[in-house]
């Protein structure tokens, strides 16, 4: 499907040029590496960067229209805010207990754009380009959807001689797969061109359809990701009495193999579910009083808690759950059925 723009050059004999491709962007969001967290009762919104790299390749349709196709590969990291299915997220009603439905976590994420691209000649050293088209990616972790996104990228950009400099957007309009609430990525780019040899388009055509095949069937072959951020969680353990046990996080990562044995997928499940009573325990013992940074109290009485006690005491309970719901969907997909615990979907009402 993304390579259809790619076939129609397929006739053309032109020589191509290699586009090598930067870019960032800076913006305050919620959420980050370290999740949510709150001061003074509300949402905090923290510096977040959006970086991305590119090697592109621009294949000129004909001598006489300055329309080119232009595709590749390029990677991104990006904050993903990624949403359970059905769940909204709205930063102006969110309360703490809505914690579940929602995973914020740094997105790797690679990307296959397939853009025409149109150049504005001004003189022999300057012009304008524009591309539009679209772009499939996969996200390196699926969140709480799955990794696969099919969009739209625009961009614009100045160019003199072999250097370039521009914007670019996209939105994955088809395919959000992750349910990410930062759908929209705007950055800045930079870009030099280099004159390349004539290639064998058909041959070109078909690498980028077979890596396309692949992305689209990355949501199988993730089905089992690795939570990186929770042993970020677990480094907080000496000063954190809630995070003591013999079920820490980086332990357990280390039993997530790839048997297909019943006994070992149950093993792996009973011991998050082990470390996700304990968490569910704690966040009971503590109580539903929350403090905020001024020491003011919120919620109903108990021993009380600070707001990035409190989040990150509700990240770990609900990142167990993750763990044991993939297990049992690895485990099925295996042929073996593990019954769901009540552990896996306990909530908490505060």
């Amino acid at each position: 499907m993304l390579v259809v723009m790619l076939m129609a050059a397929l006739q053309a004999n032109a020589e191509v040029y290699w586009h090598f491709q930067l870019g960032g962007m800076y913006t305050k969001q919620y959420g980050g590496s370290d999740d949510l967290t709150y001061s003074d009762g509300e949402l905090d919104k923290k510096g977040n960067y959006e970086l991305k790299a590119a090697v592109l390749l621009q294949i000129p349709l004909t001598r006489r229209i300055p329309l080119s196709i232009e595709t590749g590969l390029a990677y991104r990291s990006k904050i993903t805010l990624s949403q359970e299915k059905g769940f909204k997220f709205n930063p102006d009603s969110y309360y703490p207990g809505d914690d579940s439905q929602i995973y914020s976590y740094r997105g790797n994420i690679i990307e296959i754009p397939v853009r025409a691209l149109w150049r504005q000649m001004f003189n022999e050293s300057n012009s304008f380009d524009v591309g539009f088209g679209p772009y499939v990616a996969g996200n390196l972790e699926r969140g709480l959807g799955n990794p696969l996104s099919v969009g739209i990228n625009l961009s614009a950009a100045y160019r003199h001689r072999c250097l370039s400099v521009g914007v670019e957007w996209q939105n994955p309009v088809f395919l959000n797969g992750p349910r990410d609430y930062y759908a929209n990525s705007f950055m800045v780019t930079f870009g030099i061109t280099v004159k390349g040899k004539k290639i064998d388009l058909d041959k070109l055509a078909t690498a980028l359809d077979a890596t396309a095949t692949a992305l689209s069937t990355v949501n199988a072959a993730m089905g089992y990701g690795s939570e990186g951020s929770y042993a970020a969680i677990s480094s907080n353990s000496g000063s954190n009495n809630y995070m003591s046990g013999s079920n820490s996080a980086s332990t357990l990562s280390g039993n997530n193999g790839s048997s297909a044995a019943g006994s070992s997928y149950q093993t792996q499940y009973d011991k998050w579910a082990s470390v996700a009573e304990r968490h569910y325990n704690s966040l009971t013992n503590l109580g539903y009083s929350i403090t905020d940074s001024k020491g003011n109290k919120y919620g109903n009485s108990g021993m009380g808690a600070s707001a990035n006690t409190y989040t990150q005491m509700k990240k770990s309970f609900r990142e167990a759950q993750r763990e044991m719901k993939k297990i049992r969907q690895k485990a099925r997909r295996a042929g073996v059925n593990i019954a769901e615990s009540k552990w896996e979907t306990a909530t908490v009402s505060y």
